[in-house]
C-alpha cells in the first residue's frame, strides 16, 4: 500500500502507532483486564497489512499488530474511525 493512497488521519495514526510505548500505553488503557493478563505488550509490533478497502480510507484506519498470547504467537486487529465531531453512538456504529 502506497503512502500516497493513505488519508493524513490515516498517516497520522500509522506514525503514532509504530512508536512502541504509545501502542503498550494505548492497550494497557483500553483492553479488559482479562485480555491484557494474556497479552505480553512488550512483544507487540504493528504490521504493514491493511483490509480497509480503497473507498473507505478517507474514513477508517485498520492497523494490526503481531504479540504474544500466554506465549503463543497472534494477532490483534484495530479498526478505527476518524470522527470530526464527537459522538456517543460511534461505537455502534462498527
Amino acid at each position: 500500500m502506497s503512502k500516497s493512497r493513505l488519508s493524513p488521519h490515516d498517516r497520522f495514526i500509522r506514525s503514532v502507532f509504530t512508536n512502541p510505548k504509545i501502542v503498550r500505553e494505548f492497550f494497557e488503557t483500553h483492553l479488559p483486564q482479562k485480555v491484557k493478563e494474556t497479552i505480553d505488550l512488550n512483544t507487540i509490533q504493528p504490521q504493514k497489512d491493511s483490509f480497509i478497502d480503497d473507498k473507505l480510507r478517507q474514513q477508517i484506519s485498520d492497523i494490526l499488530f503481531a504479540t504474544k498470547f500466554n506465549n503463543e504467537e497472534g494477532y490483534i486487529y484495530c479498526l478505527l474511525e476518524h470522527a470530526s465531531t464527537p459522538d456517543k453512538m460511534l461505537p455502534l456504529r462498527l
